[in-house]
């Protein structure tokens, strides 16, 4: 009877075991970060491949949609926010919010346009990242141009 009772536990254990360290994954990278309006932006993920979500967030407060992502592990942080941020220039015709400077270890970048949707709106991309935290933050946020 023993034995039974010790190979359920273990059972029991060894299914928690899986479906917590399966939940880690369940948030996973969109290919398009979709805002409000039918305007999206490609992702992170899409450009600069596969990486494995840490956090992500959406809101919407005052009129400004918030969208956010934070990739976990990611072994050349500089390198992928700098492609991203290139494709970003290049591609999708954002230009960039004040002074790049980017440092080889941590920075913090914002890219702009009007939303091809809607030219009321701006489209706001801001790319963090961190070489020793191994981490990129990717936060998209559109909001209505007050003149």
């Amino acid at each position: 009877m023993s034995k039974i009772k010790n190979r359920i536990v273990l059972c029991v254990l060894l299914t928690f075991v899986v479906v917590f360290s399966c939940a880690c994954d369940l948030v996973k990278a969109p290919d398009y970060y979709e805002l409000n309006g039918d305007d999206v932006v490609t992702s992170f993920t899409k450009v600069v491949g596969d990486r494995k979500v840490n956090t992500k967030k959406i809101e919407m407060t005052n009129a400004v949609q918030t969208i956010s992502y934070s990739y976990k592990n990611v072994v050349d942080a500089y390198g992928d926010a700098e492609k991203y941020i290139d494709f970003l220039t290049g591609e999708e015709d954002f230009y960039y919010n004040g002074m790049l400077n980017m440092d080889e270890s941590e920075d913090e970048v914002s890219l702009s346009k009007t939303s091809p949707k809607d030219e009321e709106y701006e489209i706001t991309v801001t790319v963090i990242y961190n070489v020793n935290t191994k981490v990129v933050k990717i936060v998209v946020e559109r909001e209505k141009i007050i003149e």
